[in-house]
């Protein structure tokens, strides 16, 4: 798992064969993303606004599963 700088996640992590991205919001929930592309998490961890990269290209747009919070 990764640190993120965002004020909204505060780590993240990648399954590169699963092309399985969970997220842990820094609120305490923690989501896990199917069909994830590399290309979307390297958007993700290097943007200037991982949160507003996380709203624009990952929340709503993969199969999503609450893994706690």
């Amino acid at each position: 798992m990764a640190n993120t700088k965002s004020t909204l996640i505060s780590n993240v992590s990648y399954d590169g064969a699963a092309q399985k991205l969970t997220v842990s919001m820094s609120k305490g929930q923690t989501y896990a993303f199917a069909g994830v592309p590399q290309k979307v998490v390297t958007g993700l961890t290097t943007a200037t606004s991982q949160g507003k990269y996380f709203n624009q290209n990952v929340r709503g747009r993969f199969p999503t599963t609450k893994i706690s919070g």
